[in-house]
């Protein structure tokens, strides 16, 4: 490994040509910056000598080299557009332990051109932990997603993308209120049915690493949301309002609400 280029001698029928290789700085040494916030004084010290030591460099694994046009030059990231796989299965590991809308998602995104994805994800409500325990959860959440790669290298870059979901829940809570004079508890139950359909913006970054994919993304969007709730009206109405504020803390609020929209997340996936 060197910072000099390396050079590589390409043989044809009728001509040779030869053809030099940049090397770039190796994952190790971006370490050392990644460290400085939390390690300042290991990672300022890993930095200094990795900075004279030529292993901080390495040669790309995987390059194209065209000459169609009668120039020859080499090209790194088109090498994704020349994957043989088109489809790609993520999950999002952290979906389950969310406050809002808690929820087992997997996805499928097939390449349809070197600058176009579709997604088709589908989720399993949890049960909601917050105010709420649960009971006779039954829910689902489903979503298409449209993505546009920038450098038409799908499905590895920069990327935005339109999406559209749909969710419904229908579950029973039980659930206490207190009264203050005299203090007591009343245990109280509630069924709830509720629905949401969601347009978002997003961007993102996807990456893959032999075969392995992390997605990265954000965006802002509108939603759509509307709430059905039944009660056996044991509880008046002061613990009722008291009830019903945190639901409105959840987006729960009996009605219909459009409310903002703001996706982030990280996805990880296998592309097959």
């Amino acid at each position: 490994r060197s910072s000099i280029p390396l050079k590589v001698e390409i043989i044809r029928d009728s001509t040779t040509d030869n053809l030099r290789i940049w090397s770039k700085n190796s994952a190790a040494y971006y370490a050392n910056w990644i460290g400085l916030p939390f390690y300042a004084i290991p990672a300022a010290a890993g930095f200094l000598v990795d900075n004279s030591n030529p292993k901080r460099y390495t040669y790309p694994k995987n390059i194209l080299i065209n000459s169609s046009d009668g120039n020859l030059y080499y090209n790194i990231r088109k090498t994704y557009a020349l994957t043989p796989y088109n489809n790609i299965v993520k999950t999002r590991p952290f979906s389950a332990i969310t406050q809002q809308d808690p929820r087992v998602e997997f996805a499928i995104e097939h390449r349809t051109s070197n600058q176009f994805t579709s997604q088709f994800s589908a989720a399993y409500m949890l049960p909601l932990e917050y105010y709420l325990s649960d009971q006779n959860n039954v829910g689902y959440t489903i979503a298409l997603e449209e993505k546009l790669y920038f450098n038409k290298m799908a499905p590895h870059g920069f990327y935005a993308s339109l999406e559209g979901r749909f969710m419904t829940r229908e579950y029973d809570a039980i659930f206490n209120t207190y009264n203050h004079y005299p203090t007591t508890i009343i245990t109280d139950t509630i069924s709830l049915v509720h629905q949401a359909g969601t347009i978002n913006l997003k961007i993102g970054y996807q990456q893959v690493v032999n075969r392995i994919v992390f997605d990265v993304f954000l965006g802002m969007g509108v939603s759509q949301s509307n709430v059905t709730l039944f009660r056996n009206n044991k509880t008046p109405d002061p613990d009722w309002y008291s009830y019903s504020h945190g639901l409105l803390y959840r987006n729960l609020k009996e009605g219909q609400h459009t409310t903002a929209s703001i996706p982030f997340g990280f996805q990880v996936g296998w592309l097959f």
